[in-house]
């Protein structure tokens, strides 16, 4: 029962992307640029969340921890990247953040922040739903 709940969120919330995106895209007239692999230069204004998704793919957030500090760095966003953000109604601090939250690591851990991105963005979707419909 657990995990068709949270199979079913999952659908929702990968629905919820998709239709946010494609509304925004068609109110403003315009088609993004950079999701299609072989051709990059095309433009298409019904994007799937699969496709979005994937231009985070490259994103790495690392922790290291020395004696007096700790250094954080997360890979910065591409213009795509910002724009997909913008597109579902969030701010590029929702993904600088990332590296701010992560003070309980383990040292020299590197972790692929695309899961973060993707959790904060759900928990955004999940309490700001009346913002984003």
């Amino acid at each position: 029962m657990g995990l068709t709940n949270l199979l079913s969120i999952a659908v929702r919330i990968l629905t919820l992307i998709e239709f946010v995106v494609r509304r925004k895209l068609k109110q403003n007239q315009e088609k993004l640029a950079g999701l299609i692999e072989n051709n990059p230069q095309k433009g298409i204004d019904n994007p799937t969340t699969e496709r979005l998704l994937k231009t985070f793919d490259n994103i790495t957030l690392t922790i290291v921890h020395l004696p007096e500090q700790t250094l954080r760095h997360i890979t910065p966003l591409t213009t795509l990247q910002t724009r997909i953000l913008e597109l579902l109604g969030l701010s590029a601090a929702v993904y600088t953040r990332l590296a701010e939250n992560c003070k309980k690591s383990k040292p020299f851990q590197r972790m692929g922040s695309l899961n973060g991105a993707i959790s904060e963005f759900c928990w955004q979707a999940l309490t700001n739903t009346n913002h984003i419909l």
